[in-house]
């Protein structure tokens, strides 16, 4: 059967617009899980093991560690919002092309 292209059923092809909003919330929240953040366990007691120079060192990679954590939480943050908008915004402008038909 061929397809009317003149005259079709609907301009989004009878998208469901819940199923599609549901996938774009799924995604966002994958998108925002960073997995773990914390410290490695053991890398503490590991570091208060050490001493002079290294432990200074081991010092400043945990708190490093930690900092690198929330940046990545912030970029997570920002794409995952970002892929909310336009796919709500997406939702909007395939909403309004079935109004028009």
């Amino acid at each position: 059967m061929a397809i009317d292209v003149l005259n079709p059923g609907s301009p989004t092809g009878n998208l469901n617009y819940e199923d599609y909003q549901k996938k774009i919330q799924q995604t966002a929240a994958a998108t925002r899980d960073i997995g773990e953040t914390a410290v490695p366990s053991g890398a503490r007691e590991t570091v208060a093991g050490l001493s002079g120079v290294y432990q200074g060192v081991g010092e400043t990679a945990i708190s490093q560690y930690g900092q690198q954590a929330v940046t990545q939480q912030k970029q997570a943050e920002k794409a995952a919002s970002a892929l909310e908008l336009q796919g709500g915004a997406t939702i909007d402008y395939l909403q309004r092309l079935d109004k028009i038909r």
